[in-house]
């Protein structure tokens, strides 16, 4: 019975002391009756027991970002190995930010040195986008923002101001379609195939890691402790 919205610890122990004792009971019940009986909120469990609600129905709130972080096999200082895993790392938070179809506002790089400093830097985009290739983009330019000289044990990556992407296809006439197409055809290879089924051609060869982990910072339950690779 307390599965139906609104029926709690009070209403329960009245339903069941005029002999409703499932949501059966209610949905055979004359809907004048159990107005008599509980006012409106009598009406109200009624639809419910059917299945009619007139609640209007919100879509759940965005993430506030999307990161991925990689703690390395070996602490790195020379620029290509950094946009390696700047770019690997753009790959992965553009696949969850698809899959979850959001689009991002901003880019953030974040840098760990071999003493444990942790050091930001971001900038917020012209428009939101989705794509790894423009994520990677502004994260090189972040890089020449960083005045320290390394080494570093962590290199990782988050968008953030990320809205819902409202339109199957194109957000814009200026997106780049072939490269969407692209990276949505890799989506599909990876959730069928695994992770390791496509590799850039760069990448083979390449370290590692020891840790990894893709966090997404939620405000709503459902999502609050989602994690993916």
């Amino acid at each position: 019975m307390t599965k139906l919205w609104g029926v709690g610890k009070k209403t329960a122990p009245r339903l069941e002391a005029l002999g409703y004792r499932v949501i059966g009971d209610i949905a055979s019940t004359d809907i004048r009756l159990l107005r008599q009986q509980f006012g409106s909120v009598g009406g109200r469990i009624h639809d419910l027991a059917h299945g009619s609600d007139s609640r209007s129905v919100e879509r759940a709130r965005t993430a506030k970002s999307i990161g991925s972080t990689r703690t390395l096999r070996a602490d790195v200082s020379r620029r290509e190995d950094m946009e390696l895993h700047l770019r690997r790392a753009a790959d992965r938070i553009a696949r969850r930010a698809r899959s979850k179809r959001y689009v991002a506002g901003g880019v953030r790089v974040v840098l760990k040195t071999s003493r444990f400093e942790l050091l930001t830097r971001q900038r917020t985009l012209d428009k939101r986008v989705d794509l790894a290739s423009e994520f990677f983009a502004v994260g090189r330019r972040l890089l020449n923002e960083f005045d320290h000289p390394g080494p570093f044990r962590l290199v990782g990556m988050a968008v953030f101001d990320l809205d819902w992407r409202t339109g199957p296809r194109q957000l814009d006439l200026y997106e780049d379609a072939q490269r969407r197409s692209l990276e949505t055809t890799v989506d599909d290879v990876v959730a069928r195939f695994g992770r390791g089924a496509v590799v850039r051609a760069r990448d083979l060869g390449q370290p590692g890691t020891v840790m990894d982990g893709v966090n997404l910072d939620c405000p709503n339950a459902d999502e609050r402790s989602a994690s993916a690779a």
